[in-house]
């Protein structure tokens, strides 16, 4: 495994080594042996049936890590990176790759690819899940289905996925989200795109970023969640907030709307603010292998739309979301337990 950033804006590309690390390649090679030996042996736990054992023998594997690739987390950690993002590359995957599922709820086994996601969600911090996301699985499979073609979820892939923080609705939401592509579109379309919020609030104004710190704004409740849009129970929100040198930023442009239908201000404001967010997004092309970590804090993120042919070769991604302090969110888990039962709380 080693390090690269790929940015994609209008069209253009460009390669730079991050600016937070050194710029030579960084080698993962003895890590990357004892993922594939401890993921695959006779007894090695699976994070749907023993999720603790699972990320307890992650944890241990972290200490496999390169002093260097410890150093970059820690770096991603602390200032969220150069543009809320960290990407690693060349992780080790399942050989061969099972087919891409074509319907929610399929299982597949990849023990690899999944112990090397939760190896490095460990080394930053503890992986949690959601009951109701993808029945609380501590690492979730992405994929397109045909049924959600067109809806603004993860199995979508006809229309774009906007921007958005992950559970914007939760004052519990994760810190970190670590994508891991298995497999990428065959058109090479899918692009996942972020913004920092440093880098969007260059785009406002003063006194729009003072409206968008104010608690004048609601977000909806994904439906995966058992929420609703515009209920008088979505929780009220500041889109901005955080310090000034180092601000944070919760979005979802899909459900996120002022509080009040006849605050004006506040529907300018948040009107601007997803106009900045454009302005200010990156976005990579994943390949097979890359590892993309996104701040939850300091970025939001979205995706484009690409072609999916449901025929086992779509694009096939996992994702896990990582707590830095797990201890805040125990109220809301079985003890015991790594995952989160309510939400919005």
């Amino acid at each position: 495994m080693s390090f690269e950033f790929r940015k994609h804006r209008n069209g253009s590309r460009e390669t730079r080594a991050d600016a937070n690390r050194a710029t030579g390649r960084v080698s993962m090679a003895p890590a990357t042996r004892a993922i594939r030996a401890a993921a695959t042996a006779r007894l090695a736990p699976r994070s749907d049936r023993d999720p603790i054992a699972f990320s307890t023998l992650a944890a241990e594997l972290a200490t496999e890590l390169p002093r260097a690739v410890h150093a970059a987390l820690a770096g991603f950690k602390l200032w969220g990176g150069d543009e809320g993002t960290l990407l690693l590359t060349e992780a080790p995957l399942d050989n061969p790759l099972p087919r891409t599922p074509t319907s929610r709820g399929t299982e597949i086994e990849l023990p690899v690819a999944e112990m090397a996601l939760a190896t490095v969600g460990m080394a930053l911090g503890v992986v949690l899940g959601f009951r109701g996301e993808a029945q609380g699985r501590v690492i979730q499979r992405l994929y397109p289905v045909p049924e959600e073609r067109d809806a603004q979820t993860s199995a979508s892939s006809g229309v774009r996925l906007q921007f958005h923080s992950e559970t914007a609705f939760d004052p519990n939401r994760p810190d970190v989200l670590v994508l891991l592509c298995l497999r990428a579109d065959p058109g090479g379309a899918a692009v996942t795109t972020f913004a920092c919020a440093g880098k969007v609030l260059a785009h406002l104004s003063d006194s729009q970023i003072g409206i968008l710190r104010q608690p004048r704004f609601k977000t909806g409740v994904d439906a995966s969640f058992g929420g609703s849009t515009n209920s008088d129970h979505d929780p009220t929100v500041s889109p901005i907030y955080g310090s000034d040198t180092d601000p944070g930023i919760l979005i979802d442009t899909d459900l996120m709307r002022a509080a009040d239908p006849n605050d004006e201000l506040a529907i300018k404001a948040l009107m601007a603010l997803n106009r900045a967010v454009e302005n200010a997004s990156l976005g990579v092309v994943m390949r097979p292998g890359d590892m993309l970590l996104i701040d939850n804090r300091r970025a939001c993120h979205g995706r484009s739309d690409f072609r999916a042919n449901y025929d086992g070769r779509d694009r096939l991604l996992l994702r896990a979301m990582v707590a830095y302090d797990p201890w805040r969110r125990s109220g809301e888990r079985r003890q015991r337990s790594l995952v989160q039962e309510r939400v919005g709380r």
